[in-house]
């Protein structure tokens, strides 16, 4: 939630988080985050090694993926950001009208 970080590191997992205004969850080597909402102001960081499986991005989110990380299924909603770095993986997003994918 605001200003709150969630970090998920190796061996762990996040099943059906939120992340809201100001909040981050941070995924790196190892961990696997699965179906995370990122709502307005929120941000999904995922570091070389770690996974996102099936987060959606609503309007204001930002799911931001670093060299060496993994997302795959993204649902990028109108207004939602994905902003994919050099060596960084997006498999099979969906961007609805609106939503960006840099």
């Amino acid at each position: 939630n605001d200003g709150g970080t969630q970090a998920v590191s190796s061996g762990g997992s996040a099943i059906s988080a939120t992340i809201s205004s100001g909040g981050t969850q941070a995924v790196s080597s190892g961990g696997i985050a699965s179906a995370t909402t990122v709502n307005d102001g929120g941000t999904q960081a995922v570091s070389s090694g770690g996974s996102a499986i099936s987060a959606t991005i609503s309007s204001g989110g930002t799911q931001a993926v670093g060299s060496g990380g993994i997302a795959s299924a993204t649902t990028v909603n109108d207004g939602g950001t994905q902003a994919v770095s050099s060596g960084g993986s997006a498999i099979s997003a969906t961007i609805s009208s609106g939503g960006n994918q840099a």
